[in-house]
């Protein structure tokens, strides 16, 4: 499993791996309400059923080639993901994607964050990886 037992805070906000017990909310925060501009920036469809959605998540979980992390407001309101994904260990690189769920959540400051802290964590790993 690629997940990493790092946890990271900004102004009350949370980041941290996802973990199998974070799959309901999952579906819920991030499936049950896009919104038309989520939708868009992030190449998804209109809906997608739970089954799809936990499947992917499982599979997640388990992939040695990405580290999902999931945002979390200061009430425990899980708001987002950042995901390094198609990690390509040989030619040393990665998709990286990042999604805060509601329109309300954008333009605080966040996804900034989150992507800062994203990049540095997979150069953090790169390094640690790289020289065992």
């Amino acid at each position: 499993m690629m997940q990493s037992d790092k946890t990271w805070e900004y102004q009350g906000y949370l980041m941290r791996s996802s973990r199998i017990e974070d799959m309901e909310e999952y579906y819920i925060q991030g499936f049950c309400r896009q919104d038309d501009e989520g939708i868009r920036m992030t190449g998804s469809k209109n809906h997608y059923t739970k089954e799809e959605v936990t499947t992917y998540f499982q599979n997640c979980l388990h992939d040695p080639n990405r580290y999902d992390f999931l945002i979390f407001a200061p009430d425990g309101t899980m708001i987002g993901e950042s995901v390094i994904n198609e990690i390509d260990w040989e030619s040393r690189s990665a998709n990286f994607r990042i999604y805060l769920f509601s329109p309300t959540m954008r333009g605080k400051g966040i996804g900034f964050w989150a992507i800062c802290t994203t990049r540095d964590f997979a150069f953090e790993a790169y390094i640690f990886i790289a020289y065992l």
